[in-house]
């Protein structure tokens, strides 16, 4: 059996945390910056989808939300078996 892929990344980025978390956690904020629509639901077992490209949905779901401190979330491709 294969184990599962996990990819941890932890980016500190010199702006407000508030600010950030916004850009984040906020449909509006999120399409200023990728994608050309979002879903979020930000809250643990929200839903987290973006259309990154036009064509192809990054989905997931919120793990841990701890507004401006923590935020961790799942993604994966829609329709991918590579990245499920």
């Amino acid at each position: 059996m294969q184990e599962a892929l996990v990819v941890r990344r932890e980016t500190h980025i010199p702006a407000p945390r508030a600010a950030v978390f916004a850009f984040l956690t906020d449909p509006e904020k999120i399409l200023r910056w990728m994608g050309t629509e979002a879903q979020v639901d930000p809250q643990p077992g929200g839903l987290y989808l973006v259309n990154v490209t036009g064509a192809r949905f990054a989905r997931g779901s919120f793990r841990e939300v701890v507004p401006v401190h923590r935020l961790a979330y799942s993604f994966g491709w829609d329709g991918s078996e590579v990245v499920p």
